[in-house]
């Protein structure tokens, strides 16, 4: 597949990818598949400082494993309003797609929340789920991400669930179709 993206600073935050030619809605833009990469026990990362400098490419990938990816996916930021969505082929295997066309020169991003339903109730029991606070400044700015879709108010569930990976569809399939309904 061509490279359809260029990794470059970004104001305010760190790294972003943008996309070097343009990109119709629909289409991948990029793939990736990070179960080559060593893993970690959660463990190992908080004992190794290395690691924990660099955990914003600290991604979960099943049976209390983590590895860090350095890809160009590891580089997209979250917006509120994305036009870009993660669907998981395998665990740790993705591809982005375009959710709308997309203009050379445009920073790609997609929603942090869309990849985060229960991922890290096994990795972390009883902690709490992650939240960050936004900066992507778009007109739809929720200002907090939480790291759980359905903890999300209500309506951001009912226009997104189309997004969620093909996975979490099937495993949730009760609630999702109850979402549908109430559209």
């Amino acid at each position: 597949m061509e490279l359809r993206v260029a990794i470059r600073e970004t104001k305010g935050k760190g790294k972003g990818v943008y996309a070097i030619h343009n990109i119709s809605a629909g289409q991948t833009i990029l793939t990736n598949d990070v179960r080559k990469l060593k893993k970690y026990s959660l463990k190992e990362v908080a004992q190794n400082p290395k690691l924990a400098k660099i955990s914003d490419h600290c991604d979960y990938v099943g049976r209390g494993k983590y590895v860090f990816d350095f890809s160009p996916e590891s580089f997209v930021n979250h917006c509120c309003e994305p036009n870009a969505y993660i669907e998981f082929s395998t665990i740790g295997r993705t591809k982005l797609i375009a959710t709308r066309d997309i203009k050379r020169g445009e920073e790609i991003t997609k929603d942090y929340a869309l990849s985060a339903i229960d991922q890290i109730r096994g990795a972390y029991q009883n902690m709490h789920y992650w939240k960050m606070q936004c900066r992507c400044m778009s007109k739809k700015c929720r200002k907090t991400i939480h790291g759980d879709f359905f903890r999300m108010p209500l309506h951001f569930q009912k226009m997104n669930y189309r997004f969620l990976p093909t996975w979490t569809k099937r495993k949730y399939a009760e609630r999702i179709n109850k979402l549908a309904k109430k559209i």
